[in-house]
């Protein structure tokens, strides 16, 4: 079996991305799986293809999975984006344009893994992350 994740896109438009990430593990756990695909998105109004996004805000609640979750922006070296305790955040960078995306031959693409002491997960760990995000073209 494997866990049970979900990525629930709430809104692409040509500006912003709103995204809701799910798991319940069975133990499994995560190890950079991608969860926003940049050229999977909408295009803008002029058919330039999403190159990556800029995180604005992030609200996560985050059960088990004892050093929580990591989210990282795909590159030949990933980088961390955030890193999310277990419990429950909102953390806001709007005010600074978001958590731009960086590394070297970066995909725009940004990843998942989960995070514990001995293993990645424990049966019956969860996490729900909600990302509102703007776009940014080629």
């Amino acid at each position: 079996m494997a866990d049970a994740v979900a990525v629930t896109t709430i809104q692409d438009g040509e500006k912003d991305l709103v995204v809701q990430l799910t798991s319940l593990s069975d133990g499994t756990g995560e190890a950079d799986v991608v969860k926003i695909d940049a050229s999977a998105l909408g295009s803008d109004n002029n058919g330039n293809a999403c190159d990556g996004v800029a995180i604005q805000e992030i609200w996560a609640q985050v059960n088990g999975f004892t050093s929580g979750v990591i989210l990282k922006n795909a590159a030949d070296t990933a980088t961390v984006a955030m890193a999310i305790d277990p419990g429950w955040t909102y953390q806001d960078f709007s005010s600074v344009g978001g958590l731009r995306q960086y590394g070297t031959n970066k995909t725009g693409d940004v990843t998942l893994s989960t995070v514990g002491g001995g293993s990645a997960a424990t049966s019956g760990d969860s996490y729900m992350v909600l990302i509102r995000a703007t776009k940014h073209y080629a």
